[in-house]
């Protein structure tokens, strides 16, 4: 299958991240075979461990602090990452943990050090068995004119590298009042526009601000502007 589109890209990432867990859990020699030929770096982490219990040659081979994250574990990650994102990293990797969907996925990017130089890369989690997480993780240099993309996107937000991520925790009513609130609608403009009373407005609002970690609704323009949001 062609991929077109970034979005196209991480769905297909996801799949197969479905497809080599079943595989995991069948038959785990095999599967470990099988991982050299996947277009993705593959570890296997304890949620509460904080260690790695597989991590594949490829991901090893991308430089001496990946070698060392794999033998130290996640307590260095602070050591070789962007702070900003590990931290929205850790966050939506504990509300994975706690909601204990054995069936469901979460996804995120982060930026490591690798060989001195940082790179971002995208990573699929979901349950292997027990405390265990299956990863897929795709470096975005090496994902073509799809990782330029999505570099390109991450790069033009600067220091607010963390404000799409954010964003991507609100639910599908809140992003859609976020976009409304950051054009300059107020509440019982957008409760007139999506048929919902004052209070479900203002309730959504306060939530927004919480979820996005924002005090004024000039923070908020400020966001919308960095995601595009502004018409």
């Amino acid at each position: 299958m062609k991929i077109h589109t970034e979005k196209e890209h991480f769905i297909h990432m996801g799949h197969h991240a479905f497809r080599l867990r079943k595989l995991f859990q069948k038959d785990l020699a095999k599967a470990k075979e099988l991982l050299e030929f996947l277009p993705y770096g593959v570890y296997i982490n304890g949620s509460e461990s904080g260690r790695y219990d597989h991590m594949d040659l490829k991901l090893r081979l991308k430089g001496p602090e990946i070698e060392a994250l794999a033998e130290l574990g996640m307590a260095y990650l602070p050591q070789i990452s962007n702070l900003h994102l590990l931290e929205l990293t850790k966050r939506k990797a504990a509300s994975f943990y706690q909601t204990n969907d054995k069936l469901g996925s979460t996804s995120y990017f982060q930026q490591i050090s690798m060989n001195g130089q940082m790179v971002y890369l995208h990573t699929t989690k979901l349950h292997l068995e027990g405390q265990s997480y299956l990863n897929l993780a795709t470096l975005l240099p090496e994902l073509g004119q799809v990782g330029r993309v999505v570099e390109g996107i991450l790069s033009s937000l600067n220091e607010n590298l963390g404000v799409w991520q954010y964003f991507d925790t609100l639910g599908k009513k809140e992003k859609v009042i976020f976009k409304l609130l950051a054009q300059g609608l107020d509440n019982h403009q957008i409760g007139e526009r999506l048929f919902l009373s004052h209070h479900t407005v203002n309730t959504h609002r306060r939530n927004i601000y919480q979820k996005m970690g924002i005090q004024s609704i000039g923070e908020l323009v400020r966001m919308g502007t960095a995601l595009e949001l502004i018409e």
